[in-house]
């Protein structure tokens, strides 16, 4: 059974060099404080739904996740999107709709 979870999108540090594109579980936010339980790393084969900041009815793009890659390392960004869009997204913590394709 597939959970579509309602959350933001943002980009996550992971101490130094380490870092990747995410979403937050809304039902892991608290006054602006958020739990790593509600953490999601955005993989391969996941589904996003990334809303309007201004409108959250409003879809902006929705599809299957799959990261560009090139001999093998990830270039993080959603295949046929400009990198300058993608990062737009998750560094202005765009509100989205998240089913991970492994649960």
């Amino acid at each position: 059974m597939e959970t579509t979870l309602s959350g933001i999108l943002f980009h996550y540090l992971e101490g130094p060099g380490a870092s990747y594109w995410a979403f937050q579980d809304s039902r892991f936010i608290s006054d602006k404080t958020w739990s790593f339980r509600g953490l999601h790393a955005i993989e391969d084969g996941d589904t996003l739904t990334v809303l309007s900041p201004d409108d959250s009815k409003n879809i902006i793009w929705s599809g299957v996740i799959r990261l560009e890659k090139k001999n093998g390392i990830d270039l993080g960004c959603q295949k046929g999107l400009g990198r300058k869009t993608w990062a737009t997204w998750f560094m202005g913590e765009y509100p989205a709709r998240l089913v991970k394709s492994k649960q």
